[in-house]
């Protein structure tokens, strides 16, 4: 089964031979197979083709590159001089908002909510998947960017070239209602290991040799490049607080 953020079941998943399906609610059916490049969604009529890709985009593009062999991970990231700044959190943490606020000061958005990666010999490269950074109503507002009654604003997007960069540092992100704007720590491998692996993306029924060799990317990433915890006071009051705090760390 698979379940929304908040523990609802929402649809299925389950492999026929080499063919991975899944089946989410009042929304469609798709497949694909892991030595191929290409997925097939099935619509349920009465489902707009934009809501279709959306969940396509954020639900199954992302698996379909784990099953493919990428590890991806829920984040955001922008391209900095020294590489790409990861942002991983759960949803509504403020991945998009801070990722958008940093392209807005000439980085590059290099991906929004899922981070596709690799290692190979010793090395994690980032792998660009296409993407639509989508605003909350609040955080477009902020930026001067209209957005749809009920829904997001879609404030950027980028098709994939196929290309590569490396890593150079992670933030967990974390909202704390009291304490200081910003706070930047450290985070220890032991502790940085589980977290990360908690916000994967991956299909549900990997091999034993498979959830290996995930672990041990994961457990690369935890070690290989700097991990911080960003705590960010609730509210955009203090956004530019917070981007200049990291901008010292890219």
């Amino acid at each position: 089964m698979w379940h929304d953020k908040d523990g609802r079941p929402v649809g299925r998943a389950y492999t026929d031979g080499d063919l991975h399906v899944v089946e989410l609610d009042r929304v469609g059916r798709f497949t694909f197979r892991p030595d191929s490049s290409e997925v097939r969604g099935y619509r349920e009529p009465r489902v707009p083709e934009e809501v279709f890709e959306d969940y396509f985009s954020r639900w199954i593009l992302p698996v379909a590159a784990q099953v493919r062999g990428l590890e991806v991970l829920h984040a955001s990231a922008v391209l900095g001089p020294n590489g790409v700044g990861v942002f991983s959190a759960a949803s509504e943490a403020g991945k998009s908002t801070l990722a958008y606020a940093l392209g807005v000061r000439g980085y590059r958005i290099w991906t929004d909510d899922a981070l596709a990666f690799t290692v190979a010999g010793g090395r994690l490269d980032t792998v660009d998947l296409p993407f639509r950074l989508r605003l909350r109503p609040g955080s477009a507002a902020h930026f001067g960017i209209d957005a749809p009654p009920n829904g997001r604003a879609v404030a950027a997007a980028s098709n994939s070239q196929n290309q590569r960069a490396p890593i150079s540092v992670v933030f967990l992100l974390e909202r704390s209602a009291d304490g200081p704007a910003v706070r930047i720590e450290n985070v220890g491998a032991l502790e940085a290991f589980p977290t990360l692996v908690e916000q994967s993306y991956h299909f549900g029924s990997e091999d034993r040799e498979r959830k290996r060799a995930m672990l041990s990317r994961y457990l690369t990433l935890a070690t290989a490049v700097p991990v911080y915890r960003l705590a960010m006071a609730t509210g955009l009051a203090n956004l530019d607080a917070v981007v200049e705090a990291v901008e010292e760390h890219l």
